[in-house]
């Protein structure tokens, strides 16, 4: 019983870990690809409309408000 709670809280560790670097790693990803390399890569090719991109814009707006870009 005992190794089946560490599987699981091991699990739970891993995802707790996992959501804030994919959370970063996306939001790095799209800056790159905006502000530093200009190809607009995000915004030419992937099929969010307005209401996407507010979307992106509601869940980055914490970091954009400390970075000065909101």
């Amino acid at each position: 019983m005992d190794g089946e709670s560490e599987k699981t809280g091991s699990y739970v560790l891993f995802g707790l870990i996992m959501l804030p670097l994919i959370y970063f790693g996306f939001f790095g990803m799209i800056i790159l690809d905006e502000m530093v390399f200009r190809t607009y890569f995000f915004s030419n090719y992937v099929p969010l409309g307005n209401e996407g991109e507010e979307f992106i814009r509601l869940i980055y707006w914490p970091i954009l408000k400390l970075m000065g870009l909101a």
